[in-house]
């Protein structure tokens, strides 16, 4: 399958980096936020990454101008819905980022669409379990500065199948044009919460 529509959810450093590079290379991005207030706040961040490129000479004023057309924004998950790969990039917080793949799983209906987490340190089989999709869940761990920093650690949990992971990196090494190392796991403490 081919990507062309990319989702991100969150619009800090990591995931306005994401955006950044995937309107660059050529994809559709929608940027998903928590508040209609977030929305202008997420706008001016990618505006102002893509900006930065083309004062550095990194982009042309045409790959500027399609960088920017090429990226919408939305306090609605469910405008993620014909998404092909989502990142989820919110704050590192084990049951906000399970509730966001709740929310990600009922709202993206493309039943090979990856959902992709930059979490570091959650194991990403306990997100999985969020989801009716757990094969379609992985890791994507993006070194910040994300526009300058290439590399990318993919995690699989035991649950995300080898098709998934072959299609992410092909993404990531392919248009995306990161290193892709593979990284392992963690495995989830033992307590009372949600696994």
């Amino acid at each position: 399958m081919t990507v062309e529509r990319v989702g991100v959810v969150g619009c800090a450093l990591i995931g306005t980096g994401i955006a950044d590079i995937s309107s660059r290379a050529g994809f559709e991005v929608r940027v998903a936020v928590y508040s209609e207030a977030a929305v202008e706040r997420a706008r001016r961040r990618c505006t102002d990454s893509l900006d930065r490129a083309l004062r550095k000479g990194k982009l042309t004023s045409e790959e500027h101008e399609a960088a920017r057309g090429r990226l919408t924004f939305t306090a609605d998950l469910s405008e993620l819905a014909d998404r092909q790969i989502v990142f989820e990039t919110v704050p590192e917080d084990q049951e906000t980022k399970i509730q966001v793949f709740e929310q990600l799983d009922k709202a993206v209906t493309d039943p090979e669409a990856i959902l992709a987490s930059v979490t570091s340190a959650i194991p990403i089989i306990r997100l999985s379990r969020a989801t009716a999709r757990p094969e379609r869940v992985v890791g994507a761990h993006f070194f910040n500065p994300v526009t300058t920093l290439p590399l990318v650690e993919v995690i699989a949990s035991k649950r995300t199948s080898d098709s998934t992971v072959e299609r992410l990196t092909e993404l990531l090494v392919g248009p995306l044009q990161r290193q892709v190392i593979r990284a392992q796991d963690p495995a989830p403490a033992s307590s009372s919460t949600r696994c």
